[in-house]
């Protein structure tokens, strides 16, 4: 429909050329002049002679002109009628918003991603108001925030998740307006393929940003994760504010990323706690604080069972002797249990970590990766150490640390709720306890055994995470969270358990039965943090839903028979008239 004969400017054009020849032939048409004379045979040379030229004939047009017009007109509406569409007749429009926190960046103090946006669906919405327009939120998860044809997206497209899913959202456009037009509206090319009914709109830029990437709070502790996303150097501060403020001053390489631990003072231990950073040069704001609340931090009870080789052991006791996040429990009643690979020889426990340490054990020399946004493999690095694992043991659960196609470490949820964590390391072989890898990981391990007690999983977490949160038996069947705004949701609780989705950045109360508790939510992201590749574009679909071709049809046809009766009226009154002379 680009093209000039695919619009209905080419019938009112060839209608308007015609209708002007018409005009011009009855105005200047040309005429005999004449000649008075006494007598004929006065005249020696009788020849009409024609004068041609700009004669203008001031007299009244007859009725054969008027149909003549008529008829013109009428056919250059039958040419151009059929795009000469209602916008309640066009495909219906489906708009995809980017919703992460990257489409807010300002650089340069110029207009963000979303207000260019915004400013784009104004004029869609102006150009054609009637079209049914709906708008669909790409965040953690895709949403439908408007569907009519007053539509407003910008009280509900607030880009503030950690991630955009434009796979997902442009699925559930498509559901929603089958056989319409899609538009996707971004600010850096997306990674997926789009359909030929597709467009998208790019309006980011490459910016510098530096940004909080990960913060964890422990009991007194703070594991924090800066990076310096811009090709130069930057010094930025580092405040901490509790009830004395701290400040840090910072030098960052050009695109270095680094880990700090802060020490928490003892009277800052159990009050929460505000971490900023302030760069030179920063394109977002919302990634630069983060509230911290008291964690949790009661010691884990655990207890091991027995069967374990004497190595696994001494890994064991090496990591969880003097350990503050761990302490020993009677056989009985642990809250995390320890046991060998096998059937289970011990109690259940809310939490068990499986050692798979049997089979033919094999090293290789194949990267280790581990997955990252997961709780329990959060801030773990791939070790550089010897990591002995049979590659013919099959691992339950999902998959957190792999090498080639060797699961290293899983984890699954039992039917009653509890968490299984397996291992497959074989300890005589493998020197992966003499690596910071494996505090690391028992330190996660603690934080997800104290996920299971009541209330909330954990105190802080990221926007866009499900936060779950344990019910007491005695609480009820709902949860009443209070959002930080002010508004209150009511949350279903089924089997002892509720899920909290779409928190909002901000401190969020939570109440079931007489039991409180406060879950604090920050925007932390790598992915959009790097403005890199932020870029401006713009792409039209290669193949657009076109209109119902019963709509053109019947359109064409009032004009065609208008212009028909239009000509045979013409052709009758010139009838008549040969009949008169």
């Amino acid at each position: 429909m680009n093209l000039f004969f695919s619009t209905p400017y080419w019938g009112i054009a060839i209608g308007a050329t015609g209708a002007a020849a018409l005009v011009a032939l009855y105005l200047w048409r040309r005429r005999a002049a004449q000649f008075k004379v006494p007598a004929l045979f006065l005249w020696d040379l009788p020849e009409m002679r024609e004068r041609g030229g700009r004669r203008f004939m001031p007299r009244r047009p007859p009725l054969p002109f008027y149909l003549e017009l008529a008829a013109l007109l009428a056919m250059a509406f039958a040419s151009a009628g059929p795009f000469l569409l209602r916008p309640a007749d066009m495909p219906p429009l489906a708009v995809v918003l980017d919703d992460s926190f990257s489409m807010t960046a300002a650089a340069g103090q110029g207009e963000s991603p979303r207000a260019k946006g915004l400013a784009l669906a104004a004029q869609l919405r102006a150009a054609y108001p009637g079209r049914r327009m709906v708008f669909v939120t790409a965040g953690a998860e895709p949403r439908v925030v408007s569907d009519s044809e007053a539509a407003d997206p910008a009280a509900l497209w607030r880009c503030a998740d950690g991630h955009s899913d434009l796979a997902a959202a442009i699925a559930l456009a498509r559901g929603r307006v089958p056989g319409g037009e899609l538009l996707v509206i971004s600010d850096r090319v997306p990674e997926i393929e789009l359909g030929a009914d597709t467009g998208i709109a790019g309006f980011g830029s490459p910016s510098d940003n530096f940004a909080i990437l990960n913060v964890r709070r422990g009991a007194d502790r703070i594991l924090l994760e800066i990076g310096n996303f811009s090709g130069r150097a930057q010094t930025a501060e580092l405040r901490v504010s509790g009830r004395r403020e701290q400040r840090e001053k910072l030098e960052f390489a050009p695109g270095e990323r680094r880990r700090l631990l802060l020490k928490i003072p003892s009277e800052e231990r159990n009050m929460p706690l505000k971490v900023e950073i302030f760069p030179e040069s920063d394109a977002l704001d919302c990634d630069n604080r983060a509230i911290l609340l008291p964690e949790d931090c009661t010691p884990v009870k655990y207890a091991i069972a027995a069967g374990f080789s004497e190595a696994a052991l001494a890994d064991l006791h090496a990591v969880l002797d003097g350990n503050p996040e761990f302490v020993p429990a009677a056989l009985s009643a642990p809250e995390l249990m320890f046991i060998p690979s096998g059937p289970p020889s011990a109690p259940a426990a809310p939490a068990r970590l499986v050692w798979h340490e049997s089979g033919a054990a094999a090293a290789t020399a194949d990267l280790i990766t581990v997955k990252s946004g997961d709780r329990l493999s959060d801030g773990l690095s791939s070790p550089e150490a010897r990591w002995a694992a049979d590659p013919a043991e099959t691992l339950p659960g999902e998959p957190l640390a792999r090498r080639g196609r060797t699961a290293l470490l899983t984890r699954s949820v039992r039917t009653d709720g509890g968490v299984d964590v397996h291992l497959n390391l074989l300890a005589p072989k493998s020197t992966v306890a003499a690596t910071p890898f494996w505090p690391e990981l028992f330190f996660n391990l603690a934080a997800e055994t104290r996920a299971l007690r009541p209330g909330p999983g954990y105190a802080n977490t990221r926007h866009g995470e499900l936060v779950p949160v344990i019910v007491p038996p005695e609480a009820g069947i709902s949860v009443k969270v209070t959002l930080p705004d002010g508004t209150v949701r009511n949350v279903p609780a089924v089997g002892g358990r509720a899920y909290l989705a779409e928190l909002p950045t901000g401190v969020s109360g939570i109440e079931a039965g007489t039991r409180k508790w406060e879950v604090a939510v920050s925007n932390f992201s790598a992915a959009e943090s790097d403005l890199a590749g932020s870029a401006t574009f713009r792409s039209k679909p290669e193949n657009p839903p076109e209109p119902d071709e019963g709509v053109r049809h019947s359109l064409a046809f009032v004009g065609v028979l208008l212009a028909l009766l239009l000509l045979a009226l013409h052709q009758w009154l010139f009838a008549q008239k040969g009949r008169t002379v």
